[in-house]
């Protein structure tokens, strides 16, 4: 005789791109899921007491979400073909999850650091163009000139001075707001025309 088989798995996402508004089973299915802290946990039961025969790569579980202007929304599916009359884990982040054919756009980080505090942080695509804002600091005496990063193992240095932009490779960048000082020495002048 047939027992009924049930599937757990659960689904990493990133909270600060990622909104879960819903998900959805394959009509032959029945299921419960919890959502917290970046993870949706599913329970996907059969509704019969048959076994259900999955073919490799069907799309039994939809995720619905909402997300960021940088990243594609829609529906994004999970497929595998599980062992008949047992329990079957899968386990995955949701950036190796396919859609339309293609792997979906995580993001890449851009941080903005000033006088040791982030102050922005966003998420954009490798190939986008970077238009860093500009800043000030609290001292008087300094001048912004530009961002920098200093090279490291997935980029070279990085300057852009006040207005200039860049070309996101793919990789997380931080950039630190740089500053020259401008102030006279002590028992120094300055000389006007007039």
């Amino acid at each position: 005789s047939s027992t009924t088989w049930a599937v757990n798995f659960s689904v990493e996402y990133d909270e600060d791109i990622f909104i879960l508004n819903s998900v959805v089973a394959d009509s032959r299915f029945s299921l419960a899921y919890t959502e917290s802290n970046g993870k949706c946990t599913v329970l996907l039961y059969s509704k019969t007491a048959q076994n259900v025969t999955v073919a490799k790569g069907s799309s039994i579980v939809t995720f619905k979400f909402t997300v960021s202007d940088k990243t594609q929304p829609g529906m994004y599916s999970i497929g595998f073909k599980p062992a008949s009359s047992s329990m079957v884990t899968y386990s995955g982040a949701i950036k190796d999850m396919y859609v339309d054919g293609g792997t979906l756009f995580y993001g890449n980080k851009v941080t903005y650091i000033n006088n040791g505090k982030v102050v922005s942080s966003e998420f954009s695509a490798a190939g986008d163009t970077i238009h860093p804002f500009d800043t000030e600091s609290t001292n008087p005496d300094e001048i912004f000139i530009g961002w920098y990063s200093p090279k490291d193992k997935s980029h070279d240095k990085i300057f852009t001075a006040p207005g200039e932009s860049f070309v996101l490779g793919n990789y997380d960048v931080t950039l630190e707001a740089i500053y020259l000082e401008v102030k006279t020495l002590r028992g120094a002048s300055v000389y006007f025309p007039n």
